[in-house]
């Protein structure tokens, strides 16, 4: 029987979605970690400036782990989004303070394979980043007032 963090990924090929049921758990930087460098194609960072929400998704029948998120402050020199929006968020100090107190970042939107090609599992990933749920924890955790989400991580 094989024993290690790699046997607490997703791996039932037999369930139907209807008969999940998940849960979002905020995951400690180092247990999240371990998961992530298991699963993640890319460099990831241990740790990123300012804000920092981390969470992994369960999939509470299994009790395995289905997806990994990480949200934390925007960027604030990105110019096309900048354009987009007129500049007028990022013109002054004090707008730049206000887009950083009113937008989040999705650095990570992960899932675990098979659950991510079988279930469209970066989908349910993106939709969580959208949620009411999501926005009061990181408006309570960062006394913030969550209007706008972003992200270059579904390119």
């Amino acid at each position: 029987m094989a024993v290690g963090p790699e046997e607490d990924l997703f791996s039932d090929f037999t369930m139907h979605p209807n008969e999940m049921d998940f849960e979002l758990v905020e995951l400690p930087q180092d247990t999240w970690d371990i998961y992530l460098n298991m699963i993640s194609s890319h460099a990831n960072m241990t740790s990123i400036p300012s804000r920092c929400f981390r969470l992994a998704i369960l999939e509470k029948k299994t009790k395995k782990w289905v997806g990994f998120i990480l949200l934390g402050s925007p960027v604030i020199n990105m110019k096309p989004r900048n354009e987009l929006l007129g500049g007028v968020f990022t013109q002054t100090k004090e707008s730049a303070a206000a887009f950083n107190n009113t937008t989040i970042m999705g650095f990570v939107i992960v899932p675990a394979q098979p659950f991510g090609y079988n279930y469209l599992g970066g989908k349910l990933l993106a939709a969580i980043c959208c949620s009411h749920w999501v926005r009061e924890k990181l408006n309570a955790k960062y006394d913030m007032n969550t209007c706008m989400f972003e992200t270059t991580s579904i390119y």
